[in-house]
């Protein structure tokens, strides 16, 4: 008897999963390596730049979303700004920061979580179906991917692109990169065979 339950409960678990997985919609971007770009819309191109770049940023139900990214000359990003709901958190150094305070893992905010996940680290939104997940090493951070659970919305900005985005590499990287004479911008350059990194949930 005991052994039928644990069956039939294996199976409901197992069929919700697969239900809720149909039904929630993931848009997933990434950047990695010396400047990886994987935009919403599956396309991947490579920009060399120690200069910040908008990731996305939009608005949805009142609620304001900005991330930046910014590379070092090595390549790796040595600043991440996630701003959310006015909050902003930034990942500089090594260290995790909320409102300019330093934070230990797990961090609870009324409008946010941060916290370890296996050997990454994940901002968990609160307010918006959003999540962005990080790799950290001694230099910086290597790679990022944010998910956004939901369809994308009107008036998306930024390198990961937008709802029925029909703009090109070298248009996505006019309007999303803050160029000025302390930072150095190289040619962008579709790429055709990329690896992706991480999971999806």
């Amino acid at each position: 008897m005991a052994l039928r339950e644990a069956t039939l409960l294996g199976i409901i678990i197992v069929f919700s999963g697969h239900i809720h997985s149909v039904l929630t919609t993931q848009n997933v971007c990434k950047t990695y390596g010396s400047g990886i770009f994987y935009t919403f819309n599956k396309t991947a191109f490579h920009l060399k730049t120690t200069c910040p770049v908008t990731l996305t940023r939009f608005s949805h139900a009142g609620v304001d979303c900005h991330i930046l990214v910014q590379r070092g000359p090595n390549g790796l990003m040595d600043r991440v700004e996630i701003i959310v709901n006015k909050i902003t958190t930034l990942v500089h150094n090594n260290t995790v920061t909320v409102e300019g305070s330093r934070i230990s893992l797990p961090y609870d905010h009324t409008y946010q979580h941060v916290f370890h996940y296996g050997i990454y680290t994940r901002l968990q939104s609160k307010v918006l179906p959003l999540s962005v997940t990080w790799y950290s090493v001694a230099d910086g951070v290597s790679s990022l991917w944010m998910q956004l659970n939901q369809d994308l919305v009107e008036g998306m900005s930024g390198l990961c692109g937008h709802k029925n985005s029909s703009e090109t590499t070298q248009q996505l990287v006019l309007t999303s990169v803050f160029s000025d004479d302390q930072c150095l911008t190289q040619d962008s350059v579709a790429q055709t065979n990329t690896v992706s990194f991480g999971r999806k949930e």
